[in-house]
Formats: C-alpha cells, structure tokens, sequence
C-alpha cells in the first residue's frame, strides 16, 4: 500500500535530509508523487526515469536540468527499445551536469547537447589516504563478476590468474574469486572505508578497469598511496591522466 512505502521509506529520507540542515523542514513542505503542486525555480533529474517525470512537468519550473552519471542505455543489454526510451530523455531543452569530462565528451558529439557543464572527478582525501606504512608486494583487485559489466570481470579474471599462479598475491573484494583457488588469492568480502584505506596502504598496486565511466576507485587507491593500473579506452581519456595511472589494454 502506498501508506506502508510512505511510512518506511519517506521518513527515513527526510531524517536523513534534516541531518544537513540546509533545510528548515519545519518551514518546507514536502509532496509525495510526480504531480507538483506548485512552480518551482529548478527541477533535477538524476536519472533517466526522473528525467521524464521532470520533462512531463516543464511548465511548472523556470529551468531543467539534467544531471548525468553514467551511460544509462548500457544499463539494458540486447533490449533495444528500453535503450531508445532512455536515450529519448537526452532532449536540447535540459540544462546538463556532467560528472565527468568523459561523459560531456561522449554527449556533445552523440546528442544535440549545447548547453552543459562538466565536473572533474576527485576523492575525499579525509577518507582515502597514504598512512606511509610498510607495503608488500601485494595487488590490491577489485571483482565484480558479471555484476558490473562495465568493471571488465573477464579480463580481472585473467589478471588475478596470471598473478597468483606466479605466487603474486592478490587481495580481491567486494565479490569473491572462484575461478582458480590457491594461496595467494586472498577474498576479503566488503569492506568499511576504513578498511579499505588500509587495505590500499598495504600493497603496492591497485588495479581497477573502467569500461563505461571513469570509477572512482582509481582515485581512491591513488590517494592512499598505491600504483594504478587502468584500462587504456576512450572512458580514461579525459579524466584519468597518463602520467598518474599506468594503462593497458589486455591482460
């Protein structure tokens, strides 16, 4: 029922929203739904779902805007008319955020986008950072499986093991290797920021591949001290410079 959803979800969204205290809550009111009740300045979509909800309602604001996280269309494989229905929302009269160079790349020369900025990918360098420890020899991997195509699974598969075979260890998280078992294939689960900063100080080398936009993790194992390694692709190019990540292409 629509009580239930309201009553579990929404609440905990405005606790969490009052805990920045940009907002008086107690001055603002709130609407359940996609109907507005009122005009407003600017309406956001964050994701191609909202931007229809957002272009329905165009009327009711001064200006749209579009904010872009990824290539949403690759999100649906082989379902062709689920891609057109997203790529449909990427419409001229949007203002566009881009949360990378990549990406406003790719839609000023694939869409009719004439009026967007762009952000610079970054890390929070309270969180992810080099504790000067002592470092082994040790590869810090990233596994997803099949669960993000775009992290490339195939081809960290392969790398953990021509690694491991030659007696290199590998820490792998947040998805646990199976594919070949031996001693120097070391699941670690999912792990805690804290966890994971440490676990970046203690190696030498971090390997993180991106196949759609730019991952975040590079950034954050750069921060905390390791070695990068990166795909060589168009999705690196403008974010992820040469001369701080090492890039390739096969195994």
């Amino acid at each position: 029922k629509c009580s239930n959803w309201f009553n579990k979800y929404i609440f905990s969204y405005i606790d969490s929203l009052d805990k920045y205290k940009e907002i008086d809550l107690n001055k603002n009111n709130f609407y359940v739904g996609l109907k507005l009740q009122r005009k407003y300045k600017y309406l956001v979509g964050n994701a191609w779902q909202l931007a229809h909800a957002v272009y329905y309602q165009k009327n009711m604001t001064e200006e749209m805007i579009y904010i872009i996280q990824d290539l949403e269309f690759l999100f649906y494989p082989n379902r062709k008319k689920l891609q057109d229905r997203v790529k449909e929302t990427y419409l001229p009269e949007y203002k566009y955020y881009f949360i990378s160079n990549y990406l406003q790349n790719y839609f000023i020369k694939n869409f009719k986008i004439n009026n967007s900025i762009s952000s610079t990918l970054c890390v929070n360098q309270n969180f992810y950072k080099n504790l000067n420890l002592t470092r082994k020899n040790t590869v810090v991997i990233p596994y997803y499986s099949d669960f993000k195509p775009g992290r490339n699974p195939k081809l960290v598969e392969e790398i953990i093991h021509i690694l491991s075979v030659n007696k290199i260890t590998c820490y792998v998280f947040p998805y646990n290797y199976t594919k070949t078992s031996n001693s120097h294939i070391k699941n670690l689960g999912t792990l805690t920021i804290n966890d994971l900063n440490n676990l970046y100080n203690i190696s030498k080398v971090g390997i993180i591949f991106s196949q759609s936009n730019p991952s975040r993790l590079g950034f954050e194992m750069y921060s905390s001290g390791l070695q990068v390694i990166e795909m060589d692709n168009e999705y690196t190019k403008y974010d992820m410079p040469s001369n701080y990540f090492t890039k390739i292409k096969d195994s």
